[in-house]
């Protein structure tokens, strides 16, 4: 049961619709909000995947941008976001407006607060990843970000690269994504025998959105190095056509199961035994996130964030290293006691650093603190 909060806020929260990290934290982060006791607007193109209508306080303003506002990259739709804004706020008003992803978010805050009567919100902005090198050439975007408040991002990793090439001025506050499990709706044991596996097989998992950074050539690759008695359950929430040749010519066609567009990834990963992630450059990797709270070891590649989420960074391997990758995956299908102990490990770790409780409180911080002094118009 989350604690209400006795001084409830009025919050708008923007992102992105598709299955991605920066959508999945800022749809969980207003579910969680909401349950204790804040009102809070979700404004996105459409509803995002994980949006829960059910959640008390919890309400979705769609952004009329048309099919460009779905895709990604995104389209520029600063006007259409701040039109909404400026709707809902008629409605309800705002204490604070907290954009994720600051392309085209951040413009599109600012814009809203400059033509709202009455006093201005407190402006967040949350960096995620790729939205940091779309600003280094998209000026007026970047300019966004010196109007906000509040300025975070997801990792040390992901700040020093925005100081780098942003060249932000004033603090960029770390608050790390955060996942809240719920309880899959089938047993390990339904999973697997859907999947028709036996229990010699070593299932492990992958979760993406598939863009061309997740390297979906190199975890195919990886796969290819190993037994029959390893399989790949692949959940793509994104296009997987441009792979499907890559099944057939690395020969493992007959081992992937893909899942597309999967809104209840819980009720996979219990039947999984690992999870295995081939990015090229992660700024945290929430999907990483939500296979360790469900007791699966992580292989992956030292690259960004990753290091900051596993619980034994150690065990990661060079970027590219297929065979390196590959070894690691047979030695966890050859001695299921080690896999079943990395994966209790990487749950403990998960559920004492990456928790709701211990994020969405820095997160309410940042809505009635502002530290950053606004400095020009967007």
């Amino acid at each position: 049961m989350s604690p209400i909060d006795p001084a409830p806020l009025r919050l708008g929260l923007v992102c992105l619709p598709r299955i991605g990290g920066s959508g999945i934290l800022a749809t969980m982060l207003g579910g969680e909000l909401a349950r204790r006791g804040h009102e809070v607007v979700v404004f996105s193109p459409a509803a995002p995947s994980r949006f829960d209508p059910s959640v008390p306080g919890l309400t979705f303003r769609e952004i009329a941008t048309g099919p460009g506002g779905r895709s990604f990259p995104p389209t520029d739709y600063t006007e259409e976001l701040a039109d909404a804004i400026l709707a809902e706020s008629a409605v309800r008003g705002f204490d604070a407006l907290h954009a994720h992803y600051a392309y085209p978010h951040a413009r599109g805050i600012v814009r809203a607060a400059e033509r709202l009567p009455g006093p201005r919100p407190q402006l967040i902005t949350t960096l995620h990843g790729s939205d940091v090198a779309r600003l280094t050439t998209e000026p007026r975007h970047r300019a966004a970000l010196d109007a906000c408040d509040r300025i975070t991002t997801v990792s040390d990793f992901l700040r020093r690269e925005i100081e780098t090439r942003l060249h932000v001025a004033g603090p960029i506050d770390v608050i790390p994504n955060f996942f809240t499990p719920t309880y899959p709706r089938h047993t390990r044991d339904e999973v697997r025998a859907e999947l028709g596996l036996g229990e010699s097989e070593f299932l492990a998992v992958h979760m993406s959105n598939v863009r061309p950074v997740k390297r979906i050539d190199l975890l195919l690759q990886t796969l290819a190095r190993t037994g029959p008695h390893i399989r790949l359950l692949l959940m793509a929430g994104g296009d997987f056509s441009p792979y499907e040749p890559l099944l057939r010519e690395y020969g493992v066609a007959d081992r992937v199961f893909l899942r597309r567009d999967v809104k209840r990834v819980e009720d996979w990963l219990v039947g999984a035994d690992c999870g295995i992630y081939t990015s090229e450059q992660e700024s945290f990797g929430l999907s990483i996130l939500e296979t360790q709270v469900h007791a699966c070891p992580v292989l992956a590649y030292r690259v960004g964030g990753i290091p900051d989420v596993v619980p034994d960074p150690s065990r990661l391997v060079p970027f590219g290293d297929v065979g390196a990758m590959a070894a690691q995956l047979e030695e966890l299908a050859a001695d299921r006691a080690l896999a079943r102990r990395l994966g209790e490990r990487a749950e403990r770790h998960a559920l004492s650093h990456f928790t709701a409780d211990r994020v969405v409180p820095d997160y309410v911080r940042c809505y009635r603190h502002p530290t950053r002094v606004v400095a020009v118009s967007a």
